[in-house]
């Protein structure tokens, strides 16, 4: 699974890995599935799914969505390169 670690972890926090826009992720703590909207920083802006709002939330909290998430939203289990949903 990949994970997003930055600049708010203990883990590589000088090696942040991009957080494409547009991508399905999952907010570990939440448990949330959200599409990246915007970053600043080490924080990243997540919209929900099916209106369910946006949040902020920092970079190492996010693991990009599971095949089985995927499917259960109607999207290529492997990933494409822009979620767009709806």
């Amino acid at each position: 699974m990949t994970d997003f670690r930055g600049s708010d972890s203990p883990h590589a926090p000088d090696r942040l890995p991009p957080v494409p826009l547009g991508r399905l992720v999952k907010d570990m703590e939440t448990g949330k599935l959200g599409l990246v909207r915007e970053t600043q920083g080490g924080k990243v802006r997540l919209s929900g799914i099916g209106g369910a709002g946006s949040w902020w939330c920092p970079r190492y909290r996010l693991s990009l969505a599971s095949p089985d998430e995927r499917r259960a939203l109607g999207l290529d289990p492997q990933g494409a390169h822009d979620d767009r949903i709806g």
